[in-house]
């Protein structure tokens, strides 16, 4: 899998977003936020292909959490973001 390159994120606060910056004029509607979590899974995984395990390995890394929590949660994840057509 692999995530769409033309959409970036960004750090404003203490809040994360992935916003398209080819639109001209920006629909606050589409913009999608992230959890500081997810944004260091996009972080980490943004330019290369990954797996469910993969990322499940990095985030079990970088935070207290259970391998089968990880999964569960990522699997989760990867639902709404292929729904939001964040990945290619």
């Amino acid at each position: 899998m692999k995530l769409n390159r033309a959409l970036k994120l960004r750090h404003v606060g203490s809040s994360y977003f992935i916003v398209d910056p080819g639109q001209e004029n920006i629909d606050m509607s589409n913009i999608i936020t992230l959890s500081p979590a997810a944004a260091f899974l996009w972080e980490t995984f943004r330019d290369q292909e990954f797996t469910v395990e993969t990322m499940a390995d990095s985030l079990c890394e970088r935070y207290d959490v259970s391998r089968e929590q990880a999964v569960h949660d990522i699997n989760e994840m990867l639902e709404q973001w292929q729904e939001f057509n964040l990945m290619a």
